[in-house]
């Protein structure tokens, strides 16, 4: 996104950013977004809203946030936390976020947050048509009976491109988890391995040892 369309920002310490991943590692699944919200609760904290859990950081705003709220996939949003940024850059119009003060730049799409419409109900009636006919001096008077029609629910329509990239990142997320389980792994197996040659080698040198005290007592 253009720099001049960051119209606002929030930034905290990396301590702070850590302490917000330990909570969302914790905050369960809630498909199909994983939905996770960032506003200011109070001036100079940052609340974070996930289904029922939330929890509050201290943090610096620049811009005008009252009545604005971030709305991110809970995947996107510990990825980002994880490549230690610190602070989160976005604009009035769905547009990509930045985020900065980690590994690099992270640009991701927010969630849609569609804007409550009130569902209306529109009522038309036909004015009144008469029909005046004399018929043995006596008057008929036809009167059409009002129609009323309502208002369809707009529900909002699920932008594919959200879910792909939502889908993307946990994936990602997932395979980095796995990586790092391996690598874990892999390091315990070697240790095993290095704790048995010395095991090894310390036994080895003690049968060369009981070997040397037998030759030198005689027996």
């Amino acid at each position: 996104p253009a720099q001049n369309t960051l119209v606002r920002s929030v930034s905290f310490l990396p301590e702070r950013g850590q302490q917000l991943e330990t909570f969302l590692k914790n905050v369960p699944d809630q498909p199909p977004h994983n939905a996770v919200e960032l506003y200011q609760s109070e001036p100079g904290y940052l609340n974070v809203l996930a289904g029922e859990m939330h929890t509050s950081i201290a943090a610096e705003f620049t811009g005008d946030w009252n009545d604005v709220s971030l709305m991110l996939n809970k995947h996107v949003f510990l990825r980002l936390l994880s490549e230690g940024h610190t602070k989160i850059e976005m604009a009035d119009n769905r547009i990509p976020i930045l985020a900065s003060g980690g590994t690099g730049r992270y640009v991701t799409m927010p969630l849609y947050q569609p804007k409550s419409k009130e569902t209306t109900q529109i009522q038309t009636q036909n004015q009144p048509q008469t029909e005046e006919t004399k018929m043995e001096h006596n008057e008929m008077k036809v009167v059409s009976a009002p129609v009323q029609t309502a208002a369809l629910k707009q529900e909002p329509e699920a932008n594919p491109m959200e879910e792909l990239n939502s889908a993307i990142e946990s994936f990602r997320l997932k395979l980095r988890i796995a990586w790092d389980e391996s690598s874990v792994l892999a390091r315990k197996v070697k240790e095993v391995q290095i704790a048995q040659k010395q095991k090894e080698r310390d036994f080895i040198q003690a049968k060369r040892a009981i070997e040397r005290i037998r030759m030198v007592s005689g027996f």
